[in-house]
């Protein structure tokens, strides 16, 4: 019995320490592959739909390219079957433009509508990832007695 515990003790750190090594190391010389990210799973795999893959009535060589494109309902691209997709925009993850990520986010509380879409890029890409996003936020509030409103009550 000590014999099995005293192997099991040695087998689940070797497994456990498996496990970690599939996670993918991103510092900031990392090269992300030009092109849209449908998801964030894509984005993990660094497997973006390339830019050669959209189809689209824009020079593939302006700087703004995916900007152009993203600025429309939808986009049609070929997958690697060559097969005809078409996506929405708004189900878009991000995109990388000049190895930058940008993140797609709806600017407009509770809005899936393409237009209200707007890209903010990945400032930091390392052990710890993060970006600012600007969201119009609705609140409506019935004032309760005693509330101190702006105008009412206030003299200057």
């Amino acid at each position: 019995m000590k014999a099995y515990l005293l192997l099991f003790s040695f087998l689940v750190p070797i497994a456990f320490s498996s496990l970690a090594q599939q996670k993918a190391a991103y510092t900031p010389d990392f090269v992300f592959k030009e092109g849209i990210y449908l998801s964030f799973q894509d984005f993990k795999n660094n497997n973006p739909i390339p830019l050669t893959h959209i189809f689209s009535n824009f020079d593939i060589r302006s700087v703004d390219y995916v900007g152009q494109v993203l600025n429309a309902e939808s986009i049609t691209y070929f997958d690697n079957l060559f097969e005809e997709r078409v996506v929405p925009v708004n189900k878009i993850w991000g995109f990388c433009s000049n190895n930058k990520i940008h993140v797609g986010i709806n600017t407009v509380e509770r809005s899936d509508r393409w237009y209200e879409r707007d890209w903010f890029p990945l400032v930091s890409i390392g052990h710890y990832s993060y970006f600012t996003a600007i969201i119009l936020v609705e609140r409506f509030m019935t004032p309760a007695q005693g509330m101190m409103m702006p105008g009412v009550g206030m003299s200057m």
